[in-house]
């Protein structure tokens, strides 16, 4: 393979999102292009509109439809109506779907969780559980199985409306359900047996008090500086300093991301064979950056291959020094993680 072959390498400090596709039209019909032009999905839907987190969103002959990068369908165009919910758009596995004034809820393979018969449709922001509506049977919640294949009623009755009732966050305590008649209120926990209201005031004590032993234990590490000892050398008087996960100011490449990425791509070496082999891919590292901006530890949490992998480590240890992570005003050891993409285009 010649030497023209250019490399692209690009270091993302963040989550990198699949490849766009975007919409062409040819002769009243719309399809897909990449972002270089080439034709990836003809042109034989009625509307069409720019790929999503991978998915492309269609409409064919009045029906709504979710294609993948290959033009197959994850959600066929079956119904007039479809909808993702807000908090995943088009990375939903279940829709809300619609014919005339009925609504329900496919799943992955256009599996119908919730028959077409219900007014209203959404999504109780709890995982798997969803708010259903009818005139006939008002407000009811519907649980899903984890595996999209089923679902049933789990509070059902005459109720005008249902809502959720978070008392503290990070899975730290339960969650309720309220559900109002008139002027009467019930109350249902998590397993969706009824109890008595006294106990959402319960659980939000407990979650300040679990919170507060939290917060008392990280100020407690922090001010006493805990360290961990290495027994073999205690006679030395030596500690080592403790390397943190989570700091509150992030460290940083000298003149930001960019240069970060100008750097790499000037001094990253594409081994031959990986080169010549068509090989490419992420490799996920876990380093340490030290208090005085050094890079130490490369550890490969998600490599590709050998070669790849001390390559990438290379690299990141000749970087220069970084600008360090902040605790509290002071600067310390801390993790970072950086995926790095080795990627060959097409000529």
């Amino acid at each position: 393979m010649k030497a023209s072959l250019v490399l692209f390498f690009v270091v993302f400090l963040s989550l990198i999102s699949r490849s766009q596709l975007y919409v062409y039209q040819e002769e009243g019909k719309y399809g897909y292009r990449s972002g270089l032009g080439k034709i990836v999905i003809p042109a034989k839907f009625d509307t069409a509109y720019d790929f999503k987190f991978g998915r492309g969103y269609i409409i064919q002959g009045g029906k709504k439809g979710v294609i993948n990068h290959k033009g197959e369908f994850i959600f066929a165009p079956t119904y007039s109506y479809l909808q993702a919910f807000d908090n995943k758009g088009l990375r939903a596995n279940a829709y809300v779907v619609g014919d005339g004034n009925k609504k329900g809820l496919i799943s992955k393979n256009d599996y119908l969780l919730i028959p077409l018969k219900y007014d209203t449709v959404y999504w109780s922001k709890v995982p798997f559980h969803y708010f259903v509506y009818s005139k006939k049977k008002k407000t009811e919640l519907i649980r899903v199985t984890k595996n999209l294949d089923s679902a049933y009623v789990a509070i059902s009755g005459k109720f005008d409306s249902i809502n959720v009732v978070s008392t503290g966050s990070s899975g730290l305590v339960d969650k309720y359900y309220k559900a109002f008649s008139k002027k009467k209120s019930t109350v249902f926990n998590s397993s969706f047996v009824v109890v008595d209201e006294k106990a959402i005031a319960d659980s939000k004590k407990k979650y300040k008090i679990e919170i507060a032993r939290k917060n008392k234990e990280r100020e407690e590490m922090i001010n006493n500086k805990i360290h961990i000892l290495d027994m073999s050398t205690m006679e030395s008087s030596e500690k080592e300093i403790e390397i943190y996960d989570f700091v509150d100011k992030q460290p940083e490449f000298p003149k930001g991301g960019h240069e970060l990425v100008t750097y790499l791509a000037k001094n990253i070496k594409y081994p031959e064979n990986s080169r010549n082999k068509f090989v490419q891919g992420r490799v996920f590292l876990r380093v340490v950056v030290k208090k005085t901006g050094e890079i130490a530890d490369p550890k490969v949490m998600k490599g590709i291959n050998k070669e790849l992998d001390e390559e990438a480590k290379r690299v990141i240890l000749s970087m220069p020094n970084w600008i360090p992570g902040e605790l509290k005003g002071e600067k310390v050891d801390c993790y970072i993680s950086l995926p790095v993409l080795f990627k060959i285009p097409l000529e």
